[in-house]
């Protein structure tokens, strides 16, 4: 693994517990910071279909052993 990638799943763990309840549906603005949610933007942990709808994105959903079934 380097450093891009275990820094990647060290930001989908830090932040895991908003993303489990963005992943169950709630709204990405009530649960983080504007600065917090445009750096999981950047960062590809979340996707945005929507203003203001985030998804996990599927990298994400595969750190937190939630991948989506095809």
């Amino acid at each position: 693994m380097n450093l891009e990638e275990r820094s990647f799943e060290n930001l989908v763990h830090f932040y895991e517990e908003e993303l489990m309840r963005i992943h169950r549906g709630e709204n990405i603005s009530d649960l983080l910071t504007s600065v917090a949610s445009r750096t999981l933007l950047k960062y590809g942990v979340t996707v945005r279909r929507g203003h203001p709808r985030a998804f996990l994105s599927p990298k994400t959903l595969k750190v937190l052993g939630l991948e989506e079934i095809q």
